[in-house]
Parts: structure tokens; sequence; C-alpha cells
């Protein structure tokens, strides 16, 4: 992979925290097109300029929905990805309003680090799955969020290039680099650097062994081969 990734090992979740359900298939589009299928597609990881009333509240309506919520604290709320791109997906969103990263200050790094720890210990929870916790450079939705996604990257969801290059290249931000960032004033500039669109567009290519696919079904049916593996070995479990 193109940067360190944010792993991390699992243990226990904490008792006072909820039960998390597993991750259901992919929500449908309720907006009708011409094509039937476009109604089945997941949501993709662009922002367009002009974002509509809909899309830009999806996220602080999901953190009302109590089936999604995992757990809350007076800074932030864990809900599951209602559009998960892994076998394990969640979101830590802070309960203020930050609408994107170039909103967050060197003010917001103590919250920051409780959202990036919350990650940490939900990871753990899912012992002996791999996670990956970080921003989206050009995040799908307004309103800050911290993806905890585990790297089997098995899910009827992720279904296109965009999809996968935004969890498996530069584009996607380790929590830990965010925070340096975000000390350093760098992450201003991230709307200005022509590079992490370029991320979106690379090359498919296997996160755990160093081959390249052509197609997603191609590289999606590589990625069964990995987990069965895992599974086998046991560092791995099913969802």
């Amino acid at each position: 992979m193109t940067s360190e990734r944010a792993k991390t090992a699992i243990g226990t979740f904490p008792a006072t925290s909820r039960s998390v359900e597993k991750p259901k298939n992919c929500l449908r589009q309720l907006k009708k097109t011409k094509s039937a299928d476009s109604t089945k597609q997941c949501i993709t990881t662009s922002l367009p300029t002009k974002v509509s009333s809909w899309v830009s509240s999806q996220l602080l309506q999901a953190m009302k929905i109590p089936a999604l919520v995992i757990k809350k604290s007076e800074l932030w709320t864990a809900i599951r990805d209602r559009y998960p791109k892994a076998k394990h997906h969640f979101l830590i969103l802070p309960n203020q309003s930050i609408p994107r990263l170039t909103d967050v200050t060197i003010e917001h790094l103590p919250l920051l680090q409780s959202m990036h720890q919350a990650a940490e210990e939900l990871a753990l929870s899912f012992a002996p799955n791999d996670f990956q916790i970080g921003y989206h450079s050009v995040p799908s939705m307004l309103q800050l969020h911290l993806h905890v996604i585990s790297t089997d990257f098995c899910s009827p969801c992720l279904k296109t290039k965009k999809h996968w290059n935004s969890f498996n290249t530069d584009f996607f931000i380790p929590s830990n680099v965010f925070m340096q960032m975000v000390q350093q004033g760098d992450h201003l500039k991230i709307p200005h650097d022509p590079k992490y669109g370029l991320y979106l567009k690379q090359e498919l290519r296997c996160h755990k062994c160093p081959v390249s696919f052509r197609t997603m079904p191609q590289l999606k049916a590589h990625l069964k081969i990995h987990f069965v593996t895992e599974v086998g070995s046991g560092s791995a479990t099913q969802a």
C-alpha cells in the first residue's frame, strides 16, 4: 500500500457499550432513475460541489437512529456505516457540527484524540480482524467522520474503483497522520491538492499482495481467497 495504515490488534470492547449488530446488505437508493440498475448502487465516494440537503444531512440523521448507534459520549457518537465496504465498517462522528475536514482547528485535537481512542477500542472488539482507522481526504458526505473498517473489504457495497481506492491509496488518511496535519495546518491544503483526486483513478491493486487487476469482479474474487485463507489460519473471523 502507498501509505502506512492505522491498524490495530483486537481485544474486548467495554462492557458499557451496546452490542454491535452484523452489517446488513447495502441499503438501496430511493431516488428513481432511468436505469433500473442505478437504484441498486451505493453512494459513491466523491462529493459534488453542490450537495443536496438530503445528502448533506444523512450522517446527522444516522446519528439519531438507535439501531445504528453503537456507543455515545459527550464528544462523539459511534454508528454502523449504512453502506459498509467491509465485513465490519463503522463511523465515529463528533456531536458538534464540523462539516468538513477543513473546518477542523487545532482546538479540536482533544476531540480527534478521543475519537481515535474510541475507534481503537471498537476495533479491539473484533479480534483477530485487522482494521484501518482514518479519514477520506475528500469525504462523500458532510459532517466529519472517522472510518473504522476491517481490511477484508468483503461487502456487496464495495462496487467501484473509487470505492476501493478511497480506502487503499493515500486518498485515505490514517487518523494519527490527520492529527499531525491539523497540528501543522496542512489539512487546509487538501481541497487545493489535485493528487487526492488522482488517487481514485489509480489501477486496482490488492492491499495484501503485489497483484493488480483490470476489473472490480476480478479483485473481489481475489479478496475472497485472502479472506478464506485468513479464516482458515485463524487471523480473521466470519461476520
